[in-house]
């Protein structure tokens, strides 16, 4: 048990000495911290945006990131608005900025903490601030797509939605639970992967299931939608939080290979995009 932890440590540690992102056309961002490690590509073709979430060795994460509706304009990735500029990074943070002049500016603060190692808990603080330069009063939608595959399987995964504030994802003793206490959402809707993102990039949630239901065993994902009317310069923030629990411990590699494993996290962005075309 004590080899494992130390070999995780070790895992993290690799991960966190890769290249790190710049500003323009930024390279895949690792943030770690204790137990967990996530991988972000900012700029990521097909909007993957974030690639993965390890906990104690195994992924949670298949993918997960936002996109945008201003006024009458399409729904669009956020990292559709411009490369991103990346600002306040540190170990286990980072800003994200995006604008297109005469539309929008969105930041999206990432802050991941992890637990003790074998714990099979951790937690990620997401910000995500829209801002209008419309140059008028305009109706704003940001969407969360958000597709967990727990343990690293893509079967089983129950989806629900307890309240206007709270998401949740279970497969046996494992749980991802989001809350947005507050700042409520206007709009969801759990399915497959597949039907959620056409769902976000069509704006056609269907509020189903109703609050208090949920959708599954199966392969199963979640969208959400905040809507503002902001006036010329105006904007909002919606804080959100997602703690795992009861994940399950993954096989660390051995120590000559903890290198290469890390550096197979940074292809993940390119499997997801697979993945989400099929």
């Amino acid at each position: 048990m004590i080899r494992n932890q130390i070999l995780l440590v070790a895992c993290v540690f690799a991960l966190a000495i890769l290249p790190t992102a710049v500003p323009s056309h930024a390279a895949v961002i690792n943030l770690s911290n204790q137990n967990t490690f996530t991988q972000i590509n900012p700029d990521a073709p097909g909007a993957v945006g974030q690639l993965n979430w390890f906990v104690d060795a195994t992924n949670q994460l298949a993918s997960q990131w936002f996109y945008l509706k201003v006024g009458n304009g399409a729904v669009q990735p956020v990292n559709m608005l411009s490369a991103a500029t990346v600002s306040n990074q540190t170990t286990n943070s980072v800003m994200l900025t995006y604008t297109q002049a005469g539309l929008a500016t969105v930041n999206l603060t990432f802050t991941l903490l992890g637990s003790a190692l074998g714990s099979g808990t951790a937690d990620l603080a997401v910000q995500a601030g829209v801002t209008n330069l419309t140059g008028a009063t305009a109706n704003v939608s940001l969407f969360e797509f958000a597709n967990f595959d727990l343990n690293g399987s893509a079967a089983n995964d129950t989806v629900s939605f307890p309240s206007g504030t709270q998401i949740t994802q279970t497969k046996g003793a494992t749980t991802v639970t989001e809350d947005t206490v507050i700042s409520a959402f206007q709009g969801h809707e759990g399915n497959t992967p597949g039907t959620v993102l056409g769902a976000v990039t069509t704006n056609t949630l269907n509020n189903l299931p109703a609050i208090g239901g949920s959708v599954g065993p199966g392969d199963e994902s979640w969208a959400v939608r905040w809507d503002r009317t902001l006036g010329v310069n105006g904007a909002f923030t919606v804080s959100k939080d997602e703690n795992i629990t009861g994940g399950a411990i993954g096989q660390v590699p051995e120590p000559s290979s903890i290198m290469i494993w890390g550096l197979i996290g940074l292809t993940f962005g390119g499997v997801s995009a697979a993945r989400r075309r099929s």
